[in-house]
This record gives structure tokens, C-alpha cells and sequence, in this order.
């Protein structure tokens, strides 16, 4: 009738491993903020990296879906607008889209079944 009943997990090793690094990064916080209270603010910029000797440079990209919402009436108002940039429309939730994230519906199947033990798997 119902939805099966998942068999309990015993705690993983990621879990702990989560558990254990929470803490760390918690401290590791409050240390940053207690040094950006003290130190000068060329310190912290992330922005500012010519002394640095390694750096990881990142490119990001917003794409429009094909599918944004946006009304007969919003463009109108938009055309005799005297904006720097006509093309310019703003970024929601609705019209963003990052590349290889793509909306699936959970799909659980059962693989084996005995008066034992139940085995499941989840495609995500």
C-alpha cells in the first residue's frame, strides 16, 4: 500500500568526517573575523592577489533560459526606458540556469526483497 520502509543505515564515515570538520571550520570563522577586527583590509581582499604565489581563477557564466517569464508590457516599459543597458534584465531564481544541474524527480526502486532483509536504491 504505503511507501516501503527503508531499512536502518549505520552511521557513515563521511558523516563522521562531517561531524568532526564542522568544529574546525566554526573556529576558523571566529579566528578570521577576530584578524579582520585587527588587520588592515588589503589583508582580506580576495580581489588583491599580486602578492599571493598560487591563485585559482574562476569564470562564471549566468544563462537566460529560453523559457524566462517575462511580459508583453515589462518590455514595452523597458524600450522607452534611457537605461545604460537595454539588454539588461534581472537575474532570478526563474531564468538561471548552471551548467550539468538538471531537475530529475527521485526515482527509488526495489532491487531484492526477502523476509530478512530489504535492499533499496536511489537514483537522484
Amino acid at each position: 500500500g504505503g511507501p516501503p520502509a527503508l531499512p536502518y543505515l549505520a552511521p557513515s564515515c563521511i558523516l563522521d568526517r562531517l561531524q568532526s570538520f564542522l568544529p574546525q571550520m566554526a573556529a576558523a570563522n571566529q579566528k578570521l573575523l577576530r584578524e579582520m577586527e585587527s588587520g588592515s583590509a588589503e589583508q582580506f581582499d580576495i580581489e588583491n592577489v599580486d602578492d599571493a604565489p598560487r591563485v585559482i581563477e574562476m569564470d562564471v557564466a549566468l544563462v537566460e533560459l529560453d523559457g524566462s517569464e517575462c511580459s508583453s508590457e515589462e518590455e514595452t516599459e523597458n524600450s522607452g526606458s534611457n537605461s545604460d543597458s537595454e539588454d539588461e534584465t534581472q537575474v532570478t531564481e526563474n531564468n538561471l540556469k548552471l551548467p550539468g544541474h538538471t531537475k530529475r524527480k527521485a526515482d527509488i526502486q526495489v532491487l531484492r526483497e526477502s523476509a530478512q532483509e530489504t535492499e533499496y536504491t536511489s537514483h537522484i
